[in-house]
C-alpha cells in the first residue's frame, strides 16, 4: 500500500504494476497474460539502466519457454512424466514474473530518487557536484 500511495502522481506506472500482478497471480499462467505488461514495459525505457536482474529474468523466461512444451509433451503424450514437472516450470515462470515486476519497481523508484536528490558527479577539477531537478 505504501507504493500505491506514493505513486499517485504516476497512474500509468501504477496501472502497469497492477496489470503485472494480475498476470502473476492467475491460477493457470499463460504467455498471453504477460503480453500486455511486457508491451507496456518500453514506456519506462529511461529506467532500464537501473535494472539489476535483467540477465536472470531473461534466462528464466527462456528456460521456461523451452521446458514447458517439453514437459507438456512428456506428461500428456509420452506418459513418461507427471504433472509435477510441468507445475515446476510454471512456478519458475511465475518467479521470473516476480523478479521482473520487482526489478522494474526498483528501477522506477531509484530513478525517481535520483531525479529528486541529484546524481553525484565530478567536475573537471575533481570536485564533487550534485545535479538535481528543481
Amino acid at each position: 500500500m505504501l507504493f500505491v500511495s506514493s505513486s499517485s502522481e504516476h497512474p500509468v506506472f501504477l496501472a502497469y504494476v497492477l496489470l503485472s500482478l494480475m498476470a502473476l497471480f492467475k491460477s493457470y499462467p499463460s504467455v498471453g497474460d504477460l503480453a500486455l505488461p511486457l508491451s507496456l514495459l518500453p514506456l519506462w525505457s529511461h529506467t532500464f539502466r537501473y535494472l539489476r536482474y535483467t540477465l536472470v529474468v531473461l534466462c528464466m523466461f527462456l528456460m521456461t519457454s523451452v521446458l514447458c512444451p517439453v514437459f507438456w509433451y512428456l506428461w500428456i503424450h509420452a506418459g513418461s512424466a507427471n504433472a509435477n514437472f510441468f507445475f515446476a516450470t510454471t512456478l519458475a515462470y511465475s518467479l521470473a514474473q516476480v523478479f521482473l515486476v520487482s526489478d522494474v519497481m526498483y528501477s522506477f523508484l531509484v530513478h525517481r530518487y535520483d531525479l529528486c536528490h541529484g546524481l553525484p558527479r565530478v567536475d573537471s577539477h575533481g570536485h564533487t557536484i550534485a545535479l538535481a531537478l528543481r
